[in-house]
């Protein structure tokens, strides 16, 4: 009994030991408890205190009270069972990976339906963080990732399983649009505001949205599918610097207007699909006629990083 009791301890710990360190960052903090450290210091303490004979009296108590108890066995598939429905049988992990990168992440993860716990925490430069999410007992759902300066990403996870995404390749990989005047229009601009009125057309399904409905449009570059805190890639912004650098000879307002282009608003962060007809255009704010105008379609994907650029000319 004895032999079959410590056998039994030791699995049941192990197992217990392996989720924590495969699906969590706790593994650390347990360890720690586990070796008398931490919170348990003062009984590591009490124990170097405690004589040698009473270090082997309560040695041989749990030698015969525990490891030669017939009921160990069964209390310790309880054990396992409630840990079970607790913990692997009921959340997954997103596991975000910013090994590659020297500045830290703020992650946002919450239900793609609108219920159950949001969660807010921070990736810290060149780490990787495993976050528990709730499935539901023995079930699944869809999460909506959101890190600053990159677009939201959608996951399916299921219970007991990790769901890895690499900060930024995983959240650049979906449709999304990017709207700005050309260079070359910006003239329209000078004196007073415009509106932009922009139409999503696909699947039978025809959208409109103005920007911004008050204040007035004033040549800003604007997200479809993104929120306003997205970044442009590199190559778009340096790109943009060589067009207005070409036709704007003000030094200042070709800065003005690179800068707004650099922190583009968000018409919309909905998910944009492939093939959808993208049309906008710039009127007069008391009008309906278009001062510009542009039209694209969004590509279908390809795995990688797709930004549509809608020019108005």
């Amino acid at each position: 009994m004895f032999y079959l009791n410590l056998l039994i301890l030791i699995l049941t710990g192990t197992l217990m030991m392996g989720w924590v360190l495969y699906f969590t960052d706790l593994f650390p903090v347990i360890g720690g408890l586990l070796g008398l450290g931490g919170l348990f210091a003062w009984i590591a303490f009490l124990g170097n205190v405690v004589s040698d004979d009473r270090k082997e009296e309560l040695q041989t108590f749990f030698d015969e009270k525990v490891l030669q108890s017939k009921p160990l066995s069964l209390i310790a598939a309880l054990v396992i069972i409630i840990f079970a429905a607790a913990a692997p049988a009921r959340y997954g992990t997103i596991v975000i990976n910013n090994e590659q990168h020297d500045r830290s992440r703020t992650v946002k993860i919450e239900p793609v339906d609108g219920k159950g716990k949001k969660i807010d925490f921070v990736v810290p430069a060149r780490a990787e963080v495993r976050q528990l999410v709730d499935t539901g007992l023995f079930g699944s759902g869809s999460f909506r990732i959101k890190t600053d300066g990159l677009p939201w990403a959608e996951r399916s996870v299921s219970w007991f399983e990790r769901q890895p995404m690499a900060i930024t390749g995983d959240f650049r990989r979906r449709d999304i649009v990017l709207i700005r005047p050309s260079a070359a229009k910006l003239g329209a601009f000078a004196d007073e505001s415009r509106t932009l009125r922009v139409t999503l057309s696909g699947g039978g399904l025809t959208t409109d949205l103005t920007l911004p409905p008050h204040a007035g449009y004033r040549g800003e570059a604007a997200w479809l599918g993104a929120a306003g805190d997205v970044e442009p890639t590199t190559d778009l912004a340096r790109s943009w610097r060589f067009e207005l650098d070409r036709t704007i000879k003000d030094k200042r307002r070709a800065q003005r207007f690179g800068a707004m282009w650099n922190t583009p608003v968000s018409l919309s962060d909905d998910a944009i699909a492939a093939g959808t007809v993208i049309s906008a255009r710039v009127t007069r704010d008391d009008g309906t006629k278009p001062i510009m105008k542009g039209t694209a379609t969004v590509p279908a994907s390809t795995g990688g990083p797709i930004i549509t650029e809608v020019i108005m000319r």
